[in-house]
């Protein structure tokens, strides 16, 4: 549906009969946010019967007349995709004409960290966007999100007004994990964004890179940027479980080698818990290295708690004195002015951590998008 058919229809929601807006809001591909359907309806409604829209003056007959006119559009709302505050600003205060199940069920979503509806409800309504989305890893209602978060918006953008395209580069998959294709397929295209899944769980995790990934020098080259992000999804299906943190050291935001897949700058920042460095093993086929240590990604994607062992490393006291070293390494480097990090916060801030983790990565896909706009 076009943008300006979906705003005449907003427009129009009042005119409508009660069959051919049941029929509307059964759609998946109504390409409107939940909260101006919800407020279309209201309109409908209070035109229908010929209510006011002041809850402080309603008579208990008012309030009967209205949830016998919503009594069929309730369950085709979905009210679990409306934000925090717009539920609380613009629907529960309407609770006196909605099932006091719902609200509560409501209200323990937006309340309880990491609540699940519990109800069975009907799933988000699709976006249609303007490009198709290639990606078996991502949904379209995540690019406002992205969108937002590149220009750097305290809100989301409207479905309608999303200012990119972002165009499928590359797949791990498809074209294989290895540092010359990534670079064959991602160089000179500018402004990048990657997605990858965790083997074994719904997280996702990515970032985004405004610049390109060339290194004219040809021994790698650290670029300069206060545009760029980490991002995690503790469920990739759920836009509510995202975590999003800009780059800190600006100077070396992000690396780029040709041997080298996406190597971004690491991320500490103590008002946040994303807790990756990379998104790819980054195209490593071995175990880490001592020559590797300075790089806090690589122990990353090797280490599991203190129960995992290097290959190279036989014996458990060799190891521990690599890990420990390495740690000194990370503290110098990333420790701030009047900021102590402890290496449980290193672990736990460097180091990705997965019960799933393998000898050969701890990704399962990844994929890559070119950014127009």
């Amino acid at each position: 549906m076009s943008s300006k058919f979906l705003t005449e229809l907003s427009n129009k929601f009042i005119n409508l009969k009660a069959p051919l807006l049941e029929l509307l809001l059964k759609r998946d591909d109504l390409s409107m946010d939940e909260i101006k359907i919800w407020e279309g309806l209201l309109k409908w409604c209070f035109a229908q019967q010929n209510i006011i829209n002041d809850t402080t003056k309603w008579s208990k007959e008012d309030i009967a007349k209205i949830e016998r006119s919503l009594l069929r559009f309730i369950p085709l709302i979905r009210f679990y995709d409306i934000e925090p505050t717009d539920f609380f600003y613009k629907v529960h205060c309407y609770k006196e004409i909605l099932p006091q199940d719902l609200i509560h069920n409501l209200l323990e979503f937006h309340i309880v960290p990491n609540m699940k509806p519990k109800a069975n409800v009907a799933s988000s309504r699709k976006l249609n966007l303007k490009f198709k989305l290639d990606s078996t890893l991502i949904e379209s209602k995540q690019i406002p999100l992205f969108a937002s978060w590149i220009d750097k918006k305290d809100s989301s953008y409207d479905k309608n007004e999303i200012p990119y395209e972002f165009k499928l580069l590359y797949r791990s998959s498809r074209d294989g994990f290895d540092g010359e294709t990534f670079h064959r397929n991602c160089d000179n295209k500018r402004a990048t964004i990657w997605v990858a899944n965790i083997q074994g769980s719904t997280q996702l995790i990515g970032g985004y890179n405004p610049l390109d990934w060339n290194d004219l020098s040809g021994n790698g080259t650290w670029k300069n940027t206060a545009d760029s992000f980490l991002f995690n999804f503790t469920d990739g299906k759920d836009i509510s479980t995202a975590k999003l943190g800009y780059v800190n050291d600006t100077n070396h935001a992000i690396f780029c080698y040709n041997n080298y897949g996406p190597y971004t700058a690491i991320l500490i920042d103590m008002q946040t818990t994303i807790n990756f460095s990379i998104f790819d093993k980054k195209f490593i086929p071995e175990f880490i290295t001592q020559n590797d240590h300075s790089h806090p990604a690589k122990i990353a994607q090797k280490l599991d708690g203190n129960e995992f062992w290097p290959k190279q490393h036989k014996s458990p006291n060799k190891t521990k004195k690599f890990f420990s070293k390495s740690l000194k390494i990370l503290k110098r480097r990333f420790t701030r002015k009047n900021t102590i990090i402890s290496e449980e916060t290193m672990i736990s801030k460097i180091a990705y951590r997965t019960k799933t983790l393998t000898d050969k990565s701890i990704i399962e896909i990844s994929e890559i998008f070119d950014i127009n706009s």
